[in-house]
């Protein structure tokens, strides 16, 4: 698998989970598997003063590609690459990447427009 950083050193507006916007840092990665883009993950800051946090605000896996490992490889690549940040996901009740959050040493937070947010550090 092969990682490749989409926008660098970029900035997004975004909706902030207390309420409001900001500018935030974003990042993008695509994940290759045989030269061909199987996923991508977007990562985001959580407000604008570019603190430590870092939220995976969204998975993305070609559904050509799925059952191969690539949703695996990218939310370990999410877990490595900002391993000395807090890291904040949200998903659904007791899905698939719940659990797979979980054997990665996340938490259940709270609870978020219809989304368990998931803490790791």
């Amino acid at each position: 698998m092969h990682f490749s950083q989409g926008i660098a050193n970029g900035v997004a507006l975004r909706d902030l989970w207390g309420g409001g916007q900001s500018m935030v840092p974003i990042e993008f990665w695509v994940a290759e598997l045989e030269g061909q883009i199987s996923g991508y993950i977007m990562v985001l800051g959580l407000n604008g003063d570019h603190g430590p946090e870092r939220e995976m605000h969204v998975l993305a896996v070609d559904p050509a590609c799925r059952g191969r490992g690539v949703g695996r490889a990218l939310v370990d690549f999410f877990c490595t690459r900002y391993q000395q940040r807090r890291l904040v996901v949200g998903c659904k009740t007791n899905s698939q990447m719940m659990q797979m959050l979980r054997r990665r040493s996340f938490q259940y937070h709270s609870t978020s427009s219809d989304y368990d947010l998931m803490i790791r550090g």
